[in-house]
């Protein structure tokens, strides 16, 4: 009988959600995998046909080894840019440095003094610089820059940097022209998310985290003890699964796959609702939940 991951020792799902995110990261460029041996323990077929031979990567099964992989190795410390400095880069940057990540925060110019100043916020944990620097630098990125100017910023950021790169679609399509409440420059027949993977389309794109605040982001039990949901949308199943780790890390229970990236059109279109809501309320803290 095969060994199960309680009999090898992972008991914790942290454990599973780092082994997850390894395996993910297997098709991403960087020193995090490129051309690295991940030894971990867990017989998960689901997992481990995500493995990419093609990239020197491969993922072995060692009962000896039960522990090697846990949330704190070097296996599991990514290289994360994020693009934008506005409140959301900032709060996923300060989340992302604080979990032992490597971050570099990317704006249009190299020394933007919002970003100098959360680095200082930091400790000198993390770094910032312009977009390129930010997307050459990441094996993961995070796109928090303004709808409108999404292109424009993955423009900046260079094409070439973005190859192979797990890119988490945080922006919406708000279009402020006519004031508030915003409308939205794409919807139904098609979303912003797929508009940027068509644009780049060597880039794996997953849209995520859109439909909250910033803080509800990174810290989901401020609300509702956490019973409420993140949505999920890409074409990539191993992007899928890089981006599920980091929000399980993030303290995320109730991440809600919605299929590929023409799902996101549905999440895009909340927005409407949820500024709606946000006058309604008074207030930003609040999120969806499913309840079936």
């Amino acid at each position: 009988m095969p060994p199960t991951v309680r009999s090898l020792g992972l008991r914790n799902t942290s454990h599973v959600n780092a082994l997850q995110t390894c395996v993910g990261l297997s098709r991403s460029v960087g020193r995090a995998t490129a051309a690295a041996r991940c030894r971990v323990s867990v017989p998960a077929p689901a997992i481990l046909s995500a493995q990419t031979k093609s990239q020197g990567v491969r993922v072995t099964l060692d009962a000896k080894a039960a522990m090697v992989l846990a949330p704190s190795d070097q296996e599991t410390r990514m290289r994360i840019g994020i693009l934008g400095t506005g409140m959301v880069g900032q709060t996923l940057g300060t989340k992302l440095a604080s979990l032992g990540h490597d971050v570099v925060l990317g704006s249009r110019e190299p020394d933007n003094a919002k970003a100098r100043a959360w680095v200082e916020r930091t400790g000198g944990t993390a770094r910032c610089g312009d977009f390129a620097a930010a997307a050459s630098y990441g094996d993961v990125l995070f796109n928090c820059t303004m709808g409108t100017a999404s292109i424009e910023a993955l423009t900046r950021a260079k094409a070439e940097n973005l190859v192979g790169k797990v890119i988490v679609d945080v922006s919406n399509p708000l279009d402020f022209d006519n004031g508030m409440p915003p409308t939205l420059f794409v919807s139904n027949t098609d979303s912003l998310a797929e508009r940027l993977q068509r644009a780049f389309p060597a880039a794996r794109f997953v849209k995520a985290l859109n439909t909250m605040n910033a803080n509800i982001m990174v810290d989901p039990m401020k609300l509702a003890n956490g019973e409420h949901a993140v949505f999920v949308s890409a074409n990539d199943h191993d992007a899928k699964e890089v981006v599920r780790g980091l929000l399980a890390s993030f303290g995320w229970k109730h991440i809600v796959d919605l299929g590929d990236l023409s799902t996101a059109r549905g999440t895009e279109q909340l927005l409407p609702l949820w500024i709606r809501l946000w006058g309604a309320l008074q207030t930003s803290d609040f999120n969806f939940a499913i309840a079936r």
